[in-house]
């Protein structure tokens, strides 16, 4: 969280424009992490960062503005950490690992937006800025599964029907961090890079063709 979300009382003066709305947003993620819910109100908000309810009016019209904002920024990040951590591998295989855990380890570390997007009954509507931002996200997704097919790496099917399995499976296990669920299993907590690693390897093993197996098998001993 922003300094600015974390010491109210000593910021109600002074803003920057740009300043008020990243607290606003960091303030807002943060509720939703803390809670699990997007029931807050504006002036709730408002009193953690330390200004009147009617500043956060001048960034949005009402609550609604302020969830579908939230779920396109972060969206937006998401995103862009997916693609920071797929680096330039021509290999779609690698690529699908990669993208798989860039998108736990997102969720990990911002839970609050993760929660946001993903956790909670509609929370922004699927409005088209909205259903923009979830297409971009899975985009990266599909286009890495085209490439292992073209590389005959995983067998021939669906792409859809593939994304959104593997998404499943990581979408999964990233609720199940996220929520400690994992604490039960001993061997699964003492390493959460490890686990994450050897979920998504088993599930790319699964749909892999004969030539990647034999890569996932590289990759696992190397």
């Amino acid at each position: 969280m922003s300094r600015a979300a974390r010491k109210p009382a000593q910021h109600k003066r002074g803003y920057h424009h740009g300043d008020l709305l990243a607290a606003i947003r960091a303030t807002a993620l943060h509720f939703i992490d803390r809670h699990q819910s997007v029931d807050f109100t504006m002036r709730q908000i408002a009193a953690e960062i330390g200004v009147t309810h009617g500043a956060l009016y001048s960034h949005f019209r009402n609550k609604q503005a302020l969830l579908e904002d939230l779920a396109v920024h972060s969206l937006g990040k998401l995103l862009a950490h997916q693609q920071h951590h797929v680096g330039s591998s021509g290999h779609g295989l690698e690529k699908l690992q990669q993208l798989a855990v860039a998108y736990v380890e997102f969720a990990r570390s911002n839970p609050g937006a993760y929660r946001l997007i993903f956790n909670i009954n509609d929370p922004a509507g699927e409005s088209p800025r909205v259903a923009m931002a979830r297409n971009s996200a899975t985009a990266m997704l599909v286009a890495a599964l085209r490439e292992a097919q073209t590389q005959k790496l995983i067998a021939g099917g669906p792409i859809d029907l593939l994304a959104f399995t593997l998404w499943s499976a990581v979408h999964g296990l990233s609720h199940l961090l996220l929520n400690d669920h994992i604490s039960p299993f001993d061997d699964a907590a003492d390493d959460i890079e490890r686990t994450i690693r050897f979920a998504l390897g088993s599930y790319l093993h699964g749909v892999a063709t004969a030539k990647g197996r034999r890569w996932l098998a590289q990759a696992v001993s190397g």
